[in-house]
C-alpha cells in the first residue's frame, strides 16, 4: 500500500506542473467555449488511476473480510469519485479541481483501513 501512495502522491506533483506558455486562462477565450477550456484545464489522472486501484481491490476480492463500517464508507466514496470524474469529463461547470482532488484523496485513505476486519471487537473507527 505505501508503494501505492508513494506512486499517487508523486503523480499528484507532476500533474501540477504546467509547462511555461502551454496554458489559458477563460479570459483569453470566448464565454461559449468557457467550459471547454475548463474541461481541459481539469485533471483527472490522478483520480482515475486511484478508480483503477479500487477496482482492483474489488475484483480480487480485497473487500471481503473488510468492517462492514469500512466497506459502506469505500463505497460511498467510490461512487462519489467515479460522479466526480464523469461530471469532470462532461465539462460540468460546478466541477473544480479541488473536488477532483479531494475525492482521489479520500478513496486512497479509506483503502488505508481494509486490514480492519469484521471480527475485531476492539474496532474504533473515526472517519
Amino acid at each position: 500500500m505505501k508503494k501505492i501512495l508513494a506512486t499517487v502522491m508523486a503523480t499528484a506533483l507532476l500533474a501540477t506542473m504546467v509547462p511555461v506558455g502551454m496554458s489559458v486562462s477563460a479570459a483569453e477565450v470566448p464565454v461559449k467555449h468557457a467550459s471547454a477550456v475548463q474541461a481541459a484545464a481539469l485533471s483527472t489522472a490522478i483520480l482515475e488511476y486511484t478508480l483503477e486501484l479500487a477496482d482492483e481491490d474489488i475484483a480480487t476480492g480485497e473487500l471481503d473480510g473488510v468492517h462492514h463500517i469500512v466497506v459502506a464508507e469505500f463505497w460511498r466514496r467510490y461512487n462519489y469519485g467515479k460522479e466526480v470524474l464523469a461530471n469532470a469529463k462532461s465539462a460540468n461547470p460546478t466541477v473544480m479541481q479541488d473536488n477532483i482532488d479531494q475525492a482521489w484523496k479520500d478513496i486512497i485513505e479509506i483503502m488505508q483501513y481494509f486490514s480492519f476486519n469484521e471480527d475485531d471487537p476492539d474496532l474504533q473507527i473515526d472517519f
